[in-house]
C-alpha cells in the first residue's frame, strides 16, 4: 500500500555533493518502491559552508524541502547553535502538525524537530534514528562535566520525551540503543549499520612506502596528531612510513602549520577519486581519542566494508566484538610512543601486509533496505 513518508534530516548530502547519505538512498528507495516521500534538510551544506539551492536538487526523484537557516563558520560555536535553533524554529513553522503522513521518519540528535514531531503527531508512524548520542557527543569537551550536565539539563529531559513518543528506533549501532535503553520505550529497537558502498581491490604492489589512511573529520574527538607524530619518529627511526589524510575539518590547519615528517593532507576528496586513492594504501586509521562518545562511524563502517587492516584506538564491547579475529594493531590513544612501538614490531608488519577481506556485515545497500522494509511493516 502507498504511504505518504516525510523524512527529517537536517545534514543530508545529494549525489551532486560527491558524498553518499543514509537519509537520500531511503528516499530514493522508497520512491522507487512507489511510495510519496518527502525529505525535509537545511537549506545550508554544513561541509561546504554555502547555501543550496532548489535548482542544484532537479535530478532527485522525491520531493525535498529545503528550512531556511543561519549560516555558520565554524563546526562548533554560537553560529551553528544560531543554525540549529533557526532550523528548529522554521520547522515547525513549515509542519504544524502531521496528519497527512503515515510515516515520519527523522534523525537523532537534532533535538528541536524531533521534540516538535513527538509533540504534536497524533497519526503517523513515528520513526527516530539514532546517528550520535546528544548532549553526550560533547561533554568529553569540557573539563567541567557537572557544569556541562547542569547546563544541558533541558536537552536531556526533550530527549526523553522524544523517546518515549517513538513507535520505532532505528540506531547505527547497538551501543548507542544501549545509551539510551532508559529512555526508549518501544519494544521495535533496531540497528542499521551506515554501511558503505566504498568496494576497494587494493592494487598497490611495492611493500614501501607503508601507506596508513584516514578520511573523514578532522575534529577534536579523533586522535590524528599521535598518528602524525607516531610516523614522524617511525621515518626518523629509518622506518619509510607515510600517513595519507583524506578530510577537512577544525583541527587541519593545526596538523598542517605542526609541519608532521610523511603525513601528507589532501582535503575533502570525493568518493569517486578517494578509490583511486585508497587502492594504493596498506592500513586503514580509526583513531579516537580516550572518552569521545563515538560508535560506529561512517568512517569505521567504510574501512570494515573495505577490509584493509586497521590501525584502532576505539574501545568498547560493540567494536571489540566487530573487530575480533580481523586484521588490526591496537594502541594507547594519545601515546605516540605505543603506536611507535605497535608499528615497529615484525609481527604487525605482517598485519599490515595482510590480504583486504570486505565485511559484507557493512554493505550500504542492504542496511538501506532493512530500513526501508522497516518502514513499510
Amino acid at each position: 500500500m502507498k504511504k505518504e513518508i516525510l523524512l527529517v534530516a537536517p545534514y543530508t548530502s545529494f549525489a551532486i555533493d560527491g558524498l553518499p547519505n543514509r537519509f537520500a538512498a531511503v528516499a530514493e528507495e522508497l520512491t522507487r518502491r512507489g511510495h510519496s516521500v518527502e525529505l525535509v534538510t537545511s537549506d545550508f551544506i554544513h561541509r561546504l559552508k554555502r547555501k543550496r539551492n532548489y535548482s542544484e536538487l532537479d535530478t532527485e526523484n522525491f520531493k525535498v524541502t529545503l528550512i531556511q537557516t543561519l549560516r555558520y563558520k565554524r563546526n562548533f560555536g554560537i553560529g551553528r547553535f544560531l543554525n540549529i535553533f533557526f532550523f528548529s524554529k522554521n520547522f515547525g513553522r513549515k509542519f504544524p502538525e502531521f496528519s497527512k503522513y503515515d510515516v515520519v521518519y527523522a534523525s537523532y540528535p537534532m533535538i528541536g524537530p524531533c521534540h516538535h514531531i513527538a509533540k504534536t503527531n497524533r497519526k503517523a508512524k513515528f520513526f527516530v534514528d539514532i546517528q550520535d548520542l546528544w548532549p553526550e557527543a560533547i561533554w568529553h569537551n569540557f573539563s567541567v562535566f557537572s557544569v556541562m550536565k547542569f547546563i544541558f539539563a533541558p536537552f536531556q529531559k526533550k530527549k526523553g520525551y522524544i523517546f518515549s513518543k517513538a513507535d520505532s528506533v532505528i540506531s547505527v549501532s547497538q551501543t548507542y540503543l544501549e545509551a539510551y535503553s532508559d529512555v526508549i520505550l518501544t519494544p521495535e529497537k533496531h540497528v542499521c549499520y551506515l554501511g558503505s558502498d566504498l568496494s576497494i581491490e587494493k592494487t598497490k604492489k611495492k611493500k614501501f612506502p607503508i601507506k596508513l589512511f584516514y578520511f573523514g573529520t578532522l575534529s577534536f574527538s579523533y586522535d590524528i596528531k599521535t598518528v602524525c607524530a607516531a610516523v614522524t619518529q617511525l621515518r626518523k627511526r629509518g622506518l619509510d612510513f607515510e600517513f595519507h589524510v583524506f578530510g577537512d575539518g577544525p583541527e587541519k590547519g593545526a596538523i598542517a602549520e605542526a609541519g608532521y615528517e610523511g603525513t601528507f593532507l589532501y582535503g575533502f576528496v570525493p568518493y569517486k577519486e578517494l578509490r583511486e586513492h585508497i587502492s594504493e594504501m596498506d592500513a586503514s586509521v580509526n583513531s579516537i581519542k580516550a572518552g569521545a562518545a563515538q560508535s560506529i562511524t561512517n568512517k569505521l563502517s567504510d574501512y570494515l566494508f573495505i577490509g584493509s587492516p586497521m590501525i584502532n584506538s576505539q574501545t568498547s564491547p560493540e567494536i571489540d566484538g566487530l573487530l575480533e579475529s580481523k586484521n588490526v594493531i591496537q594502541y594507547t590513544p594519545g601515546d605516540a610512543d605505543d603506536l611507535v612501538r605497535e608499528l615497529s614490531s615484525r609481527s604487525n608488519l605482517e598485519i599490515i601486509a595482510a590480504p583486504w577481506v570486505p565485511d559484507i556485515r557493512f554493505d550500504r545497500e542492504s542496511q538501506i533496505m532493512k530500513i526501508c522494509d522497516l518502514v513499510e511493516d
